[in-house]
């Protein structure tokens, strides 16, 4: 996605490619980066500054081309933190009314993060593309419990996210995917966990999709005791790029057409 933005005629918004708890580095480029936001409340200056105070730091743009990147950086900036602040109080007062999510369940990091997103999207603030990451499905221990809970949330979060969307009419407009970074072994560890395995599940959701399962779970044919990949990732990345009318050959080098995700 860095390649694809990288590719875009004019720089997006200062939120138009934000990565909600992670360093982003799915959308990082080689000329443009993405907003990251790591904690929905602790996005700000850690100064004791205004806001409007910070913008006089850009103002007027220095001489020298490195300061004026760096002046333009704090007016950007400052853009996008007031840009978010007001998104997430609409999640927080859509929380206090709403404070279970659409299955029944608290939320958690992978659902409140959705719920941002969602906020983002329909609150047309120029959002091209938004990831949101979790962490904890590394479970080499005790692996039954801390599944169930991290798939509770995901359920819930993907449950709520397309909720808010379908209300609003925005749905149309939205492709979602999950990703992986590993798949899990099959077979159960001394721990009651699963170590590092190579294939692994995705989904895809939006009007867009030619719904249903692809690929086989083959559990006869292991090789060195992990799933064999039956579609290659890149297949994902293609319907991702052509959704988004990006160039897939010039991001991907090629295209990966093995299996057709879209209508």
């Amino acid at each position: 996605l860095g390649r694809w933005l990288d590719s875009l005629p004019a720089d997006p918004a200062a939120l138009g490619a934000t990565s909600l708890g992670s360093r982003g580095d799915v959308l990082v480029g080689e000329v443009r980066n993405p907003t990251v936001i790591d904690e929905v409340d602790a996005f700000a200056f850690p100064t004791g500054l205004s806001n409007s105070s910070i913008r006089l730091l850009g103002d007027p743009p220095g001489d020298d081309p490195l300061l004026a990147a760096a002046q333009r950086a704090f007016v950007d900036s400052v853009g996008a933190i007031e840009e978010f602040d007001a998104i997430a109080d609409a999640v927080r007062a859509k929380a206090g009314d709403r404070p279970a999510d659409a299955v029944g369940q608290q939320r958690g990091a992978f659902s409140t993060g959705l719920a941002v997103a969602a906020e983002m999207i329909l609150g047309d603030v120029g959002t091209r593309v938004v990831t949101v990451s979790v962490a904890g499905f590394d479970t080499h221990s005790d692996q039954l419990t801390t599944h169930a809970d991290l798939l509770a949330d995901l359920a819930s979060g993907l449950a709520g996210f397309w909720a808010t969307l379908d209300e609003a009419g925005a749905s149309e407009r939205v492709l979602l995917a999950t990703t992986s970074e590993f798949g899990r072994r099959v077979r159960e560890n001394a721990s009651g966990g699963c170590d590092h395995g190579a294939a692994g599940v995705s989904f895809l959701m939006g009007s867009a999709i030619d719904g249903g399962l692809h690929g086989t779970l083959d559990t006869s044919n292991l090789l060195d005791g992990d799933l064999q990949a039956g579609i290659d990732p890149r297949v994902l990345f293609t319907a991702c790029l052509d959704w988004l009318g990006g160039d897939v050959e010039r991001v991907l080098g090629q295209r990966y057409d093995d299996v057709s995700l879209l209508t």
